[in-house]
């Protein structure tokens, strides 16, 4: 009976951590999903401080997401609507001398199957590769059969991200 008993206990150990492992897998590959989306992310935006374009980002957000700050109410958007005023404010960074954009910490957490949180901390380089700032910034992700897409997202200080690096 007590080798039953252990063989049994030993089976299902051996099925649970099959099912852990398989979910770190998983998680694995949706945070690598999201990484990319990232670094599209920042493409686009470099893109525009270094060429002057910026294409509708259709591939990074949902058709219609929501953007807070401390400094403007919650409203949504949609992409096409958000680059032009991504436009805006990269127009401003550049005219301030800032020449590329890259981030510090992208911290993910996956929330289930379709959800993810990312607090990352973005740096803002000048042309002369000094530091021009830190920003933080929050998003909530949703994967569509698209792929991965932010939903929503607030910006704030970089102090006060969710990232595991401070």
């Amino acid at each position: 009976m007590n080798k039953l008993c252990l063989t049994a206990a030993l089976a299902l150990s051996l099925i649970l951590s099959g099912n852990i492992l398989a979910e770190s897998i998983d998680y694995g590959d949706k945070q690598n999903e999201i990484r990319q989306l990232f670094t599209a992310y920042m493409d686009k935006y470099n893109g525009y401080l270094n060429q002057g374009e910026l294409t509708v980002p259709s591939d990074i957000y949902l058709d219609e997401f929501m953007l807070m700050s401390n400094s403007q109410p919650a409203r949504t958007s949609t992409p096409a609507e958000f680059v032009q005023q991504a436009k805006g404010f990269l127009g401003n960074l550049k005219q301030q001398g800032v020449a590329s954009v890259g981030w510090e910490s992208v911290d993910i957490s996956i929330l289930g199957d379709n959800l993810a949180l990312a607090s990352n901390v973005a740096l803002r380089i000048k042309s002369d590769g000094s530091l021009f700032n830190r920003i933080g910034a929050t998003y909530l992700l949703k994967r569509t059969d698209k792929g991965w897409r932010i939903a929503a997202f607030a910006v704030h200080r970089a102090d006060q991200s969710m990232t595991r690096h401070h």
